[in-house]
């Protein structure tokens, strides 16, 4: 089953092509590398799946769905892109799962513990990280706690 479809996709700055003409599926279960030198557009093409930035022309399909009709929150919640160095911002890993809900817009649902279990458990981490300092996470550690929160964010996702 096909994931993602990039059909002649091109993205432009500022009237400079960043990428040019990319036509690519994705299906479930591949897994694909992104190489390239510094500057030739492998943040920027990786920033198109989950709509951090729009291509210029050609269109994105994901799980069969034209990626710019989709919410943006509920895609984000589908396309996890964890940066090189994640950024944890609360004190405890528990209270950077529960962060999002303190913000207004998500004020009517908060996950349960067993819902922040599963999170972890969705990434390979024991439920004793949940007690765990952000702070001295090693970077590989910091990353899986960055997927796994918006696992703990997604109603129906366990």
């Amino acid at each position: 089953m096909s994931i993602y479809e990039f059909q002649k996709v091109e993205v432009q700055n500022n009237g400079q092509v960043i990428l040019k003409n990319i036509n690519l599926e994705i299906n479930s279960g591949q897994h694909i590398a992104i190489t390239g030198p510094s500057g030739s557009g492998k943040t920027t093409f990786l920033k198109l799946f989950n709509r951090l930035i729009e291509p210029s022309s050609g269109s994105i399909v994901f799980e069969g769905n034209p990626l710019g009709d989709m919410d943006h929150t509920h895609l984000r919640r589908q396309a996890v892109m964890v940066f090189q160095e994640p950024i944890l911002i609360e004190e405890i890993v528990s209270q950077d799962f529960l962060y999002p809900f303190n913000l207004r817009r998500f004020a009517e649902r908060t996950p349960s513990e067993k819902e922040l279990f599963k999170a972890l458990e969705a990434v390979s981490l024991p439920p004793s990280f949940l007690n765990r300092s952000s702070k001295e996470l090693s970077g590989g550690e910091k990353q899986r706690v960055a997927l796994a929160g918006p696992f703990s964010c997604a109603p129906g996702c366990f």
